[in-house]
Formats: structure tokens, sequence, C-alpha cells
């Protein structure tokens, strides 16, 4: 009987190309995904390569606001149980003393006039208030929705940047569809439209099931690690080892392919050579470098879409706002017309995240709400902000001190449905239709930065010739 060769074998054999050390690399992108890839290639001896980023810092996702004693996460926020290739990356970066867990204290709900404290229970009140929700829903349709999420998720086979996870439900249609079909239009209202619009930042009905599973997972897992100093430090530290080799403030205008192989980059100061590139952007800055890539790779790229997202750190004198409770976050309900995707308290994170006697809140625009405000002022955002939190949060308004905010214009890869699916196909089939040409992103997997840096890491493994692909 035929049996496929393991890895190991077919490197012996030669069957696994690997990239001499002495070829020079280029890296596009100094995001999770190409951060993590020269990381790996260093901790393999591999050294003759180059970062092109074209913002003026590195960092992609993994990025942290630290001014005034602040150090407040902007994109990526937690370290998920299931997030295996985030810990060992810390691990591998000496930062394992960093990781504390989330103080889970109180979520809150948006009831269409305040928010009112929910999850944990304890008192009369809010087990009164917990009990209706959860009649709302459905309890039993709840409880299966919470078992089934548990089944798919809670294993080794699944898990975000796993080449297998979920993809037998990437033709099951979008997320709302699917969810009102099997668990009834109450556990959606209830549960689903605010959960995912404060963890996922889109709406149900513009997403797919596996990516709304991930994100269903990540809220009923009930707890999570942060790092003490912001998932930002994690850049911060491959940035510092990989030195000047980090080119920050270029862009990158074309991938250059001749007869079918990858032979360097276009920039606006002209053509760099190399024998290898590795496109760790976006899937849509892919499709605007690679315009001479086959088919077989633009078609599946092309599947990919993303949600623009606006980040908004709210900076207050804790004494002044008088908080009446200490929540973790906020789940704000769809159908009271928030614009906003999450609300959370960062001190409830780490007491580090803040000075003493502050707090931040931070908050998310994203979908519609991003785009009215796209090249609005910080004070425009400002006041839209603060017309919502008057009404939930009016303690707020004379507490605050400052504002930072930050646009995503690819906040986040929401994985339409069949999406996957196209991916996986290329991934499989024609990840090396190009020589020399690696695709490194967050699109490879589902589309968290656990999936960019489980992208990053492969690719290291491709290059150095542990795997075929990723």
């Amino acid at each position: 009987m035929w049996k496929c060769a393991s890895v190991a074998d077919q490197i012996q054999r030669g069957a696994v190309n690997k990239l001499d050390k002495n070829k020079k690399i280029i890296i596009v992108g100094a995001g999770c995904a190409g951060l993590t890839t020269a990381h790996k290639l260093m901790k393999e001896g591999y050294t003759n390569f180059e970062i092109l980023e074209r913002n003026p810092v590195g960092g992609g996702r993994m990025l942290t606001y630290k001014e005034n004693g602040y150090s407040c996460d902007l994109a990526a926020q937690v370290v998920h149980p299931g997030y295996k290739y985030a810990k060992n990356l810390i691990h591998e970066l000496g930062m394992d003393d960093q990781l504390c867990t989330v103080k889970l204290s109180q979520m809150l709900i948006d009831d269409g006039e305040k928010l009112i404290p929910t999850i944990p229970t304890g008192t009369p009140e809010l087990d009164k208030y917990n009990a209706e929700w959860l009649a709302k829903m459905g309890p039993e349709n709840f409880m299966r929705l919470a078992a089934d999420i548990k089944a798919l998720c809670d294993n080794e086979k699944y898990h975000e940047g796993s080449v297998e996870w979920g993809i037998h439900l990437d033709n099951k249609g979008n997320f709302r569809d699917y969810i009102v079909d099997n668990y009834g239009e109450g556990v959606l209202k209830g549960f689903v439209e605010p959960v995912l619009s404060a963890i996922g930042l889109v709406h149900p009905e513009n997403t797919g099931v596996i990516f709304g599973s991930m994100i269903m997972w990540t809220m009923l897992a009930g707890a999570a690690d942060v790092l003490a100093n912001g998932v930002g430090s994690l850049a911060e530290a491959i940035i510092k080892k990989c030195g000047d080799k980090v080119k920050t403030g270029v862009e990158v205008q074309e991938i250059v392919i001749k007869d079918g192989k990858a032979v360097g980059v276009k920039t606006k100061s002209g053509f760099m050579p190399a024998d290898a590139v590795v496109c760790a952007a976006s899937a849509n800055k892919a499709l605007k470098i690679l315009p001479n890539a086959p088919e077989s790779i633009r078609s599946a790229l092309s599947k990919v879409t993303y949600c623009p997202t606006i980040t908004t750190l709210l900076f207050l004198d804790r004494d002044k706002a008088r908080f009446p409770y200490d929540a973790t976050g906020a789940l704000l309900m769809r159908s009271n017309g928030n614009p906003m995707g999450a609300i959370s308290l960062s001190s409830s994170k780490t007491e580090r995240c803040v000075p003493p006697g502050k707090e931040c809140i931070l908050m998310c625009l994203y979908e519609e709400g991003a785009r009215k405000l796209w090249n609005a002022s910080d004070e425009e955002v400002l006041n839209e902000v603060m017309r919502y939190m008057g009404r939930i949060m009016p303690e707020t308004v004379n507490a605050i001190e400052g504002i930072h905010t930050a646009r995503f214009a690819e906040g986040n890869y929401i994985m339409e449905p069949g999406c996957a699916t196209a991916i996986k196909y290329m991934r499989e089939n024609h990840y090396k239709d190009v020589e020399g040409l690696y695709l490194c992103g967050e699109y490879m997997y589902t589309g968290s930065y656990e999936s960019a840096i489980a992208a990053g890491g492969r690719t290291a493994q491709v290059i150095v010739g542990q795997l075929e692909h990723i």
C-alpha cells in the first residue's frame, strides 16, 4: 500500500526544497507574520534578510500605546487559551514572566438606556437580570450553542492557526443565518450579535461560520492571559533583535516575477534584487503588489475581505469618573443603535496598563461606523464616541483627560463563506507556483494575530526545508 513519506523523510531525500543560508531574502511587511518569519529564520541561522515596512513603525496588530504611564493595546489584546503559536513565541522571546490572567470581574450589557452589570452573578438583582436574559434567548438553545462551540474548539485538532480548523463549516453560509436556523433568533440577538461586534468587530451576516464560531469560543472560554507590557512588546522584542534589518517607511510597489520566479521588489527608490521574497502583507496589499502572479494565487487572494476599524483610547481620571463597577468589558447591543464594537477598562487586564488613579477605556468603531469617520479629526471621533458614552456611561463625560485614535484599514479579516476553502486549496496546491515567493499572512488560516504568527512560523519552516507548504 502506497504511503505518503513523512516531512523528515522528504527532507532526507531532498524532496523538500531548502533555501541556502547565504541567499538574500526580502520580507514585505513588519507585522505579526513578517516579524515571526524573521524571528524563526534567525533561530535557524538565516541572517541575510531585510524587512520592508511601509508604516513609520512595525508591529501591525501587535501594537501598544505607551505614553504618560499608559500601556494599552491598540489591536491584538489577549493571549487566548488556544493561542499555542503566540505562547510559543512568547516563550522563545523569554517573556513568560509577563503573562498574567485577565481578572474577569463583570460583563456589562447595554439595555438601551444604560450599562447593566451582569455576569458573574452574586446579588438578587443580577441573578434576576441574568435569568431574564437567559429566558429571552432560550436556555436550552444557548446551552446547546455553548456545547457545540466547545466541541468544535476545545481540542488539539481545532484551533486558530490549524490548517484544518473548522473547514467543514465553510459551506454553511453566513453566521447570522446559521445561528438563527440552528439556535434561534433569541440567541442571535442576546448573545451572538453583541459578542461578535464586541470581539470580532463585524456583524454576523457579513462573516462565515468559521470566523463566527472562533469568536464565540473566545468569549465562552471564560479566561485569557495578557502581556503585562502589552502585545506590542512581542513586536518590539523582535524588531530589537533584527536591528537595522527592519526598514520602516519603505513601501513595496511590486514583487517582481520573471520566468516564474520572484527576483526582488520595486520601491520608490528603485529595484531591490532578492533570491526569495516573503509577502507578509495583507491579502489586499498582496494583490496590488503581485500583478503578475498566477491566477491560481490571485483568485484565492481576491476572496479575502477586511473590515476597517478605528480604535479609540479614552484616558480618564478614575476618581472623577466614579465608576460604579469594575468591568472587564461591555457587550453593546446592536438593536440599540450603538456605533461601537466594545467597551473595556484597561485596568481590568492588568494594573500596569494605567497610572495610579487613572483609567483607559478602549472602544472600537467598525464597518460603517469606521467608514463614516475614517477621514475625520480626533475631535470629531471623540464627539461621536461621547454622544454614545453620555447615554450609557454619563459618569465618564467630565473625567476624560485625553484621547488617542488608531486607524486600521484592514483591521479584521472576516472570512466570508467560501474564503477558507479557496485559501486552503491555494495553500496546498499552488503555494509554490512561483519559485522563491512565500505568501504569509493572517488570511492563511482564521484571521487573528495567532494565525499570522502561525503563518510566519510555518513560512520560515518552508524556507529552511522543514515543511513543503504552510
